[in-house]
């Protein structure tokens, strides 16, 4: 559960509705043209990734390579990879500390900060603290204490890791204590990325108001931690700088930290999803980060009700019905209670009635763990982690953006991508399958308030396998199954509850040639076979 700040992001969709068909082919994308002169090996790049652990496309091919496209591109791939251990074997031998020329310590890493009017300086944390940790009895959810950027989307989505020490990890590796004597001010931290896990390298130096040694932003309740503090250096560092967290959405945060696939279901008092309680228990069998579920009985009648964790601990407990030492807890057996594992502590945990769970809050987001998340085989709390398939695209002015189905003229041009459901959830009583589509742009916002172009996506079902573009012909005659929120939002998320069968996905932007490099997520519990 997170409380949006007054600044926290918003979504504004285009008024005009999508249109509606009534019920008649594929990719239009680039190809690759080769010119005397490339390298052959530049054929073993522009092959699928089809290893054990994922299906996936190569990202950082571009629509057309030269040579000199070729070098450039070698290039800026050897760009992205900071080899940590050689920076560090130099940095040993030089017996320096590390000074990040790329986030360097200056108002440039700042960015526009209109609410702090204080001066700001920058330490290394064992100037801050001789006795700077990086870790100190390990990470939980209660270390984090939120500073003066508006960033408490970041700070939820952490506190929701810091409960598997798996995904805390995989995100933070704990060798990096600074008390080791090998320590060259260096701090690593890995966040996915537009389909891959990228190592981000910050230096140890810290904004701290002038004169003094507290930080300006986000830190660990005791003073000897500074793991949290670096983590959110490193997470502005990606961002370009510490402004662009300010007003940020949890369903990006959730998904840099784990590589899972967010769906935020939306509800308010006009709008209850009746299928709630069926997907709340449907996802607490799952590789599914959310709230947990649990039925009471409550004087002979069945109560739902949903356990919830505020990272702010106590401050922000539900004090209603059903809350930590509330009346309603006297009726309930002690046996209930022990297989709950009830406790009325100060940690921030606490339980809510269904009912009152979707009067209080207007969105709850799940977040789907598949093989971008955890290796396969790989378990959380024992669910093991789900099927995932990920393919990549592009739109292009003039070439294969069509924009969405209100340009019936041009709404086949858009790239197209199959994929094949070969049987239901062994968990459905209905016998369909659950599936999850996210769609993902990559366009690098400049400003916190910058808007991506609005995205989203429509679903068709076809009889046979399809080899195939869709043509126009089909596309105006035939009604797609599914038609996402067209969305300003870095993703489009919809779940769909289908039977086995062939699908055909058709990205787009909302206007048509609008350009961007956008990435589709696939998520199942059965195998999913893009084709």
């Amino acid at each position: 559960i997170h409380s949006p700040d007054g600044s926290s992001g918003s979504v504004r969709r285009p008024d005009t509705n999508v249109a509606d068909l009534v019920d008649s082919g594929g990719p239009v994308g680039g190809h690759v043209i080769k010119v005397p002169g490339t390298p052959s090996s530049y054929r073993s790049l522009l092959e699928p990734d089809n290893d054990r652990k994922r299906l996936e496309v190569n990202p950082d091919i571009p629509l057309s390579l030269t040579p000199q496209g070729y070098v450039k591109m070698r290039m800026k791939m050897s760009l992205y990879n900071v080899h940590y251990d050689q920076l560090k074997k130099d940095l040993l031998r030089q017996q320096k500390l590390w000074s990040d020329p790329n986030f360097p310590a200056s108002k440039v890493s700042l960015g526009k900060l209109k609410h702090i009017r204080e001066k700001i300086d920058w330490m290394r944390i064992k100037e801050i603290n001789p006795q700077a940790r990086f870790f100190l009895d390990g990470a939980t959810r209660f270390d984090i204490v939120q500073g003066r950027l508006g960033d408490c989307w970041l700070l939820a989505a952490i506190s929701s890791i810091c409960q598997y020490p798996i995904l805390l990890h995989q995100v933070v590796p704990g060798d990096q204590d600074p008390s080791t004597v090998d320590y060259v001010g260096i701090f690593r931290a890995r966040f996915w990325h537009f389909g891959h896990w990228v190592e981000v390298l910050v230096d140890d130096r810290l904004p701290v108001y002038r004169g003094t040694k507290q930080l300006v932003f986000m830190k660990s309740k005791h003073p000897d931690e500074f793991w949290s503090a670096l983590l959110e250096k490193a997470y502005a560092k990606l961002n370009g700088s510490y402004a662009n967290l300010i007003g940020g959405l949890l369903p990006d945060a959730m998904e840099d930290l784990t590589g899972g696939v967010v769906e935020s279901i939306d509800f308010n008092d006009k709008y209850q999803p009746k299928d709630l309680l069926r997907v709340l228990q449907l996802y607490a069998g799952r590789c599914v980060l959310m709230g947990c579920h649990a039925d009471v009985q409550y004087n002979d009648e069945t109560v739902h009700l949903i356990r919830c964790m505020s990272p702010w601990a106590d401050s922000h407990e539900w004090k209603g019905p059903w809350s930590d030492g509330s009346p309603e807890w006297d009726q309930v057996s002690p046996k209930e209670k022990e297989e709950l594992r009830l406790k009325f502590e100060d940690d921030g945990e606490f339980w809510m009635p269904l009912d009152c769970f979707m009067e209080t809050f207007t969105t709850l987001d799940a977040c789907h763990l598949g093989l971008e998340s955890l290796e396969r085989g790989a378990t959380l709390n024992g669910k093991r982690v789900l099927k995932e398939a990920l393919l990549v695209g592009s739109w292009q002015k003039n070439l294969n953006a069509g924009g969405c189905l209100n340009n019936r003229e041009r709404f086949h041009t858009n790239p197209q991508f199959t994929f094949d459901l070969d049987q239901p959830d062994l968990d459905d009583s209905l016998n369909l399958c659950h599936v999850i589509i996210g769609l993902m742009q990559k366009t690098v916002r400049q400003e916190p308030e910058e808007d991506y172009p609005a995205i989203g996506f429509a679903v068709y079902a076809v009889t046979d396998k399809q080899f195939g573009p869709l043509s126009r012909a089909f596309l105006l005659s035939h009604k797609p199954i599914k038609i996402s929120n067209f969305s300003n939002r870095r993703e489009v998320t919809e779940q769909l509850h289908i039977p086995p069968g062939h699908y055909v996905i058709i990205p787009s932007t909302y206007e048509p040639n609008e350009e961007a490099r956008f990435l589709i997520r696939i998520i199942t519990v059965s195998a999913v076979q893009p084709t």
